[in-house]
């Protein structure tokens, strides 16, 4: 199952997870004409990732846990002919006072892509379309969150070399760096997703 696959899988799951938790009928198992397409979407969905990890489809239907959907942002700009790569000064744990990428949960009704826009926006004031957005990967490493089992998906966007950003949300500050040389020491996995990035991009220059 491949990155863009899995981020579609996640938000499958979100959708038929959140129609259950306010339909009576789910709740009572009873047919329910709304949230069949999206229980059959789903359920295409979770068969083809249960293929991809086991090399079958299950029989019948399983229960397994669910982790938390998030969204890391890299924003990119080149100024002075050196592509810089805008980061936050996180102001709450886990992390706190290190620096990241933008980033959040995926809220109920949320894409990933809608998430993107909104957490980079509430953290830095700066807005992208998404249609704008690629797809760096998705990041599932066990422990890459201490707290508790977390999947990301990862964006990244060129924004106009003059754009500025403010710190917002819980932010404690803001601040451009070269994508080539970032800090030695980032929250989370954050450093792996920007040298996949700088890979992305193709730029060497610090």
């Amino acid at each position: 199952m491949s990155d863009t696959q899995f981020i579609a899988y996640m938000d499958a799951f979100r959708a038929a997870t959140e129609h259950t938790g306010s339909c009576h009928a789910c709740q009572n198992d009873r047919p329910c004409e709304a949230g069949d397409p999206i229980h059959a979407d789903f359920a295409a969905r979770h068969a083809a990732w249960q293929a991809h990890k086991c090399g079958t489809a299950p029989a019948e239907a399983t229960t397994w846990a669910t982790p938390s959907y998030t969204v890391d942002v890299a924003c990119v700009r080149r100024r002075n002919g050196v592509l810089e790569v805008l980061l936050i000064e996180r102001g709450d744990a886990p992390f706190k006072g290190r620096l990241a990428l933008p980033g959040g949960y995926v809220d109920e009704g949320e894409t990933s892509r809608t998430a993107a826009v909104r957490e980079l926006k509430e953290e830095t004031r700066v807005w992208v379309p998404e249609a704008a957005l690629t797809l760096v990967g998705v990041y599932d490493t066990p422990g890459r969150d201490p707290r508790g089992w977390t999947v990301s998906a990862a964006y990244w966007i060129e924004v106009p070399a003059g754009t500025e950003a403010v710190a917002g949300d819980d932010a404690a500050a803001t601040r451009w760096v070269p994508l080539a040389s970032p800090p030695k020491a980032m929250a989370f996995d954050h450093a792996r997703i920007l040298a996949d990035t700088l890979r992305l991009t193709g730029d060497r220059r610090a």
